[in-house]
């Protein structure tokens, strides 16, 4: 009889690991974003706009940062510290209780 594979694979576990360096990645680069954010650099916001974009990612980490502000406010600096210890929850297991909690019901 053929011998199920286990959830700890070889595989899984590189799956888990490719997440925990994008969620970490992510988390880096939002916090450039917000670090670095100029409102006059979106054009939702004031007329004319900067001539060259101020933040460090570029345009996309302008809109990023205006996003993250207007929907989660001045919160939104915590962000990037959760998402960075999620992507250490799916790296490291050490950190796996971060994963487990938020997957299920209480």
């Amino acid at each position: 009889m053929a011998r199920k594979t286990s959830a700890d694979s070889d595989s899984a576990r590189g799956f888990n690991d490719l997440i925990g360096i994008v969620l970490a990645g992510f988390s880096v680069l939002l916090l450039v974003a917000l670090v670095s954010y100029h409102p006059r650099d979106v054009s939702a916001n004031a007329l004319p706009t900067n001539p060259a974009v101020r933040n460090w990612i570029g345009p996309f980490g302008a809109w990023l940062a205006y996003y993250s502000f207007f929907w989660v406010g001045a919160a939104a600096f915590v962000l990037p510290g959760l998402l960075f210890f999620v992507g250490l929850g799916y790296f490291f297991d050490f950190f796996a209780y971060m994963r487990r909690r938020g997957s299920g019901p209480c």
